[in-house]
């Protein structure tokens, strides 16, 4: 995204919704990110292992 002569540049561009600026998002939202992904996994692997369970 940081090259706009790259072929996939504007197509980047469009999928982000901006032009990206890295130094533009604060270290809390990126741990507020990531905690959501892990309570999403955590959730996703209990409800896996629930239906395996109940398979047998």
């Amino acid at each position: 995204m940081s090259k706009p002569r790259h072929p996939q540049h504007r197509e980047m561009v469009r999928w982000h919704g901006s032009l990206f600026v890295p130094d533009d998002i604060s270290v809390d939202l990126i741990n507020q990110r990531i905690g959501k992904l892990a309570r999403g996994r955590t959730l996703g692997k209990a409800g896996f292992a629930k239906s395996q369970n109940q398979e047998h």
